[in-house]
């Protein structure tokens, strides 16, 4: 498997998300920061490493409050892919999905409308939950009479409202790297609030991120004090799922699995 563009930037950076999400719970983080690193340089070389017979996962690290699994996940064998997500479950507790954008050197953020209603799709399979959908073509029941009011009545503009999920479950997000006044700035966005700001857009400038959202320390604090994150589900329902994704996106997923000691 080859990368149609350079992953080297979305490895980095979600892998350097993940390991921040770590200090909280592991004190050999710098021995981990050492394996990871050597392990993007291999994925950045070789794309898919090859797995050992019914195990999915192709590495195992020990650190001292944490075991680390990774497997990597890619629909289109022996095609290529447009880039990689972070798919982080802390075993049999929660889960985390994670795609990284950076803005461009016009000040502006692209985003793939189809990957951000993927993206909202795999945190409605996943967590299973009575979320609320409003989309250009698709509406859950509760808002289906609103909706039929206002076709009835020839407003056709609620067509153009943004995708938005409304629940206490927050488990797909964006990370979002700025640049304000030359200084790097990370910020996370649940997806519901990214289809918000971008209305019917595929870009925008990134004013409307900067000092917004999570900051690092909030999302640190926040995913351990279960204030955000989805419930862990069956191994084999978030692995078809994944490979759903990843498939209709053309993304490599890198699958993290963290089990306490």
């Amino acid at each position: 498997m080859v990368f149609k563009e350079n992953p080297r930037e979305d490895i980095n950076n979600l892998v350097l998300l993940f390991l921040k999400l770590l200090e909280k719970i592991e004190p050999e983080i710098d021995l981990l920061k050492r394996k990871f690193n050597d392990l993007c340089e291999e994925i950045r070389r070789k794309g898919l490493l090859e797995q050992q017979g019914s195990n999915q996962w192709v590495r195992e690290f020990e650190g001292k409050r944490c075991t680390i699994r990774v497997s990597l996940i890619h629909g289109r064998k022996g095609e290529s892919a447009t880039g990689a997500d972070l798919f982080l479950e802390v075993k049999n507790r929660k889960i985390l999905f994670v795609q990284s954008k950076r803005v461009g050197d016009n000040g502006r953020i692209v985003f793939n409308r189809f990957q951000l209603q993927k993206l909202i799709e795999v945190e409605r399979q996943i967590c299973d939950g009575s979320l609320v959908y409003l989309g250009s073509c698709s509406f859950e029941p509760v808002f289906s009479a609103f909706c039929f009011h206002l076709e009835f009545e020839g407003r056709e503009w609620y067509r153009f409202f943004p995708t938005i999920v409304a629940s206490p479950v927050r488990a797909a997000f964006y990370h979002l790297v700025m640049s304000n006044q030359g200084v790097r700035e990370e910020r996370l966005f649940h997806t519901w609030e990214v289809a918000f700001v971008l209305a019917t857009r595929s870009s925008v400038n990134q004013k409307e991120f900067l000092n917004q959202g999570l900051s690092l320390d909030d999302f640190e604090n926040m995913f351990w004090e279960c204030k955000i994150g989805g419930p862990d589900i069956k191994e084999d329902v978030k692995r078809d799922v994944l490979l759903l994704y990843s498939l209709l996106t053309d993304r490599m997923i890198i699958w993290l699995d963290v089990e306490l000691k």
